[in-house]
């Protein structure tokens, strides 16, 4: 009998999952979205293409200012540059004219709203995209990228997970985000408290359970770090 992972020849199978899409950096996003627009207008001189790459990155420069800062843009679940492609093939059968009305730059800033049109499609399919997961989902994988980037934490994906879950259960009011920055705020005041006394989850939930205790006064309406 054949071992599940050996073909017929005894070979080792690969995995047949396929590889997790890596979110592109803002400087990446732009030059796909000059590179597909460009294509749009059947213009492959490389000056246009500036033009173009100029164009957006001035006219959606708060966008790509706060891409990072957008943490669902970033990330791979979303796959900004599938949703980008979807939303070109959708525009070019809705807009049937416009390989039509687009050839040349001249036509491109004739028909500049059209671009605009394709760009507010293209960010509100990304934030659809984005609200189809559960809240939690991302307040989750938001804090266990901040535990992981901190080098003095003992970060452990599996326990962590379960106990920032946990904690979303138990402790729907406070913010769990906050409550990690201040905490590893506390950490770099203090970093002997890493290593000795009580482990740094068991903190963190003595950490959670304060700032709920404290919301959960009367007078209290705001967080401690308010």
């Amino acid at each position: 009998m054949l071992n599940k992972r050996q073909n017929s020849n005894g070979d080792s199978l690969k995995s047949s999952n396929p590889p997790t899409p890596v979110a592109p950096s803002p400087e990446e996003l732009l030059e796909a979205m000059t590179e597909r627009i460009a294509a749009l207008c059947r213009e492959a001189d490389k000056e246009f293409h500036g033009k173009v790459k100029n164009y957006l990155a001035e006219a959606y420069q708060d966008f790509f200012r706060n891409y990072r800062e957008r943490n669902y843009w970033f990330y791979p679940e979303i796959n900004m540059l599938e949703i980008l492609d979807n939303r070109i093939d959708k525009w070019k059968k809705e807009k049937v004219s416009i390989e039509q009305t687009i050839k040349t730059p001249i036509d491109f800033w004739k028909n500049i709203h059209l671009i605009h049109e394709l760009m507010d499609n293209f960010y509100q399919a990304a934030r659809e995209k984005h609200s189809s997961y559960p809240e939690d989902y991302w307040i989750i994988k938001n804090a266990l990228e901040i535990l992981q980037k901190y080098q003095d934490y003992p970060f452990d994906e599996k326990a962590d997970r379960d106990l920032l879950e946990r904690a979303r259960e138990r402790f729907p009011d406070i913010d769990i985000i906050r409550q990690i920055d201040r905490k590893i705020i506390w950490w770099n005041d203090h970093p002997s408290a890493l290593t000795a006394g009580k482990s740094p989850r068991i903190q963190l939930w003595e950490f959670f359970e304060t700032e709920d205790e404290h919301l959960k006064k009367p007078k209290n309406k705001v967080s401690i770090s308010e």
